[in-house]
C-alpha cells in the first residue's frame, strides 16, 4: 500500500508524459502549415505561367499570330496546362486549367491559370475536397510612338545627315545601320528596330543627344492605308508626256492612267487641283524628273523663280506603275488630304506599286534640299535611297519603303504632325499591365 501511494506521488517521467501528449497536435499542426505553404508555392508558379502566357500572346498579337495559341504554348513550358487532352495532372487528384483571351480591341491578353489542389490534413480543418489555386495577369500591346520613318525590312543612316523634325521615330522592322553620325535637330526623336543594331558600333548606344532607342522591340505595324492600298488594283496607260520648257501645259487628275510622264532640264509640269473636284487622283505607269527639271502642284502655273515658293493647290494624290519613280530634279508637291473617290489616298503624295515583296527594286530620290514632298509616301516593295529635303507647309513628310537609306548631305525633314491617322504607322510595345 505504502509503495503505490510512493507511486502517484513519483513525478518522474511526467514532462515526458506532456511531451507525448502534445506531441501528436503539435505535428499535425507543422503539416498542415506545411501543405497550406505548399499552396503558396504554387501560387507563385501559377503567377509566373499567368505572366508568361499573356506576354506571350500580346507579342503573338503583335506579329499576327493567335494569342490563345501562343499563350497556352508558353504556360504550358511553365508547368501549367488544362487536364486532359494529353495533358496530364500534376500529381494525383489535381487537376489544372489555363485560359487565354483577346479582348475585343485586340490590344488586351488575359491569362487565368488554375490548380485545383487535393486537401490532405487540410481537409481536416476546411473539409474534404480541393482548393482552388488561382492566377491573373494582363498583358497590353500598346503604340507608344509615333513614326516618320519606316522601313519594312532594313534601314541604314548614312552621309552626313541633318535630321530635322521630333517627336517620332525612325523604324526598322529589321536591322539599323548607323554608317555614319547624323545630327538630330528637335527633341523627341526615337531610332527603333526589331532585329537589332548592326554592325554593332559606337552610334547603336549612343545614336544622338536625347535620342532614344530600342533595337528588339515588336515589329511596327504598316499604316492602314497601305494595308489597304495593296488589296486594289490601279490601271495602266500607254500615253508619253514630256515636259521640256518653263510653259508646259498643265495636267489634270483622272482615274486613268496618264502614262509615263518626263520633265527635263528647264521643264516645269505643274499637277492641278481643280476647285470643286471630289478627287485629284494622277496614275501614271512612271514619272521621270531629270535634273533641272520641276515637277510642281501648284495653284498657277510657276515660273523657274517660283517653283520653290508658289501657293499650292488643293493637293494632289499619285500612284506609280510598274515603271517606276525617278527624281533627280525638283519637287514641289503637297498631297490632297481627302480623297473622295479613293479614301485610301486621303494624304498620300506617292502610292509606288512597283516591285514584289520578293522582288523588291531599288529607287533613288535626288531631288535637291529645297524639294518639298507634303504627304506620306508608301514605296512597300521599293529599296529607297533619299538624299534630303525641304520642310512642308501642310507638316506631313513620312515614308514607308521595303528598305529605307538615308545619304547625301543635306537636311532631312519629317513631319507627322499634319498627317492623317490612317497613314501612320504604329510603333508597337507589350507592357504586364496586371
Amino acid at each position: 500500500m505504502k509503495k503505490l501511494q510512493q507511486l502517484l506521488r513519483c513525478r518522474r517521467g511526467g514532462v515526458a508524459l506532456m511531451i507525448s501528449a502534445a506531441a501528436v497536435p503539435l505535428f499535425l499542426m507543422s503539416a498542415l502549415g506545411a501543405e497550406v505553404g505548399s499552396w503558396h508555392l504554387i501560387r507563385r508558379q501559377a503567377q509566373n505561367a499567368a505572366d508568361a502566357a499573356a506576354y506571350a500572346g500580346a507579342l503573338a498579337v503583335t506579329v499576327g499570330q493567335s494569342a490563345t495559341t501562343e499563350g497556352k504554348a508558353y504556360a504550358t513550358k511553365n508547368g501549367f496546362c488544362t487536364t486532359g487532352a494529353g495533358c496530364s495532372a500534376p500529381m494525383s487528384g489535381a487537376t489544372q486549367s489555363v485560359s487565354v483571351t483577346l479582348d475585343a480591341s485586340g490590344t488586351k491578353v488575359t491569362a487565368v491559370v488554375t490548380q485545383n489542389q487535393p486537401k490532405f490534413l487540410a481537409s481536416l480543418v476546411l473539409g474534404g475536397g480541393t482548393t482552388p489555386i488561382t492566377a491573373q495577369a494582363v498583358a497590353q500591346v500598346q503604340n507608344p510612338e509615333q513614326v516618320c520613318a519606316l522601313a519594312l525590312t532594313s534601314m541604314k543612316l548614312g552621309g552626313n545627315q541633318n535630321i530635322r523634325g521630333g517627336n517620332c521615330a525612325l523604324t526598322a522592322n529589321t536591322t539599323v545601320q548607323f554608317a555614319s553620325t547624323p545630327t538630330f535637330i528637335g527633341s523627341g526623336w526615337a531610332v527603333d528596330a526589331s532585329g537589332g543594331c548592326s554592325p554593332a558600333n559606337a552610334n547603336c548606344n549612343n545614336p544622338g543627344a536625347n535620342v532614344t532607342y530600342n533595337y528588339y522591340q515588336p515589329p511596327t505595324i504598316p499604316p492602314v492605308a497601305l494595308t489597304n492600298l495593296e488589296l486594289q488594283s490601279f490601271p495602266s496607260g500607254s500615253g508619253n508626256t514630256n515636259c521640256k520648257s518653263a510653259s508646259c501645259p498643265p495636267l489634270s487628275p483622272s482615274p486613268n492612267s496618264q502614262g509615263q510622264l518626263t520633265v527635263s532640264n528647264g521643264g516645269i509640269q505643274n499637277l492641278t487641283c481643280p476647285g470643286g473636284a471630289t478627287s485629284c487622283t494622277y496614275v501614271f505607269d512612271k514619272i521621270d524628273v531629270k535634273s533641272g527639271g520641276s515637277l510642281t502642284s501648284c495653284a498657277t502655273q510657276p515660273t523657274p523663280a517660283t517653283v520653290f515658293t508658289c501657293t499650292p493647290n488643293s493637293g494632289v494624290n499619285i500612284v506609280i506603275g510598274s515603271g517606276g519613280l525617278n527624281i533627280n530634279g525638283n519637287v514641289n508637291l503637297i498631297a490632297n488630304p481627302t480623297n473622295n473617290s479613293k479614301p485610301d489616298l486621303d494624304g498620300v503624295l506617292f502610292y509606288d506599286t512597283e516591285g514584289t515583296s520578293g522582288s523588291p527594286v531599288n529607287v533613288t530620290i535626288n531631288g535637291g534640299s529645297n524639294s518639298i514632298y507634303g504627304g506620306a509616301m508608301f514605296f512597300p516593295n521599293v529599296n529607297v535611297t533619299w538624299n534630303g529635303n525641304a520642310a512642308s507647309s501642310n507638316h506631313c513628310t513620312m515614308i514607308v519603303a521595303n528598305q529605307l537609306n538615308f545619304s547625301g548631305t543635306s537636311d532631312i525633314n519629317l513631319d507627322y504632325t499634319g498627317c492623317p491617322a490612317t497613314a501612320l504607322p504604329k510603333t508597337q510595345i507589350v507592357l504586364l499591365v496586371q
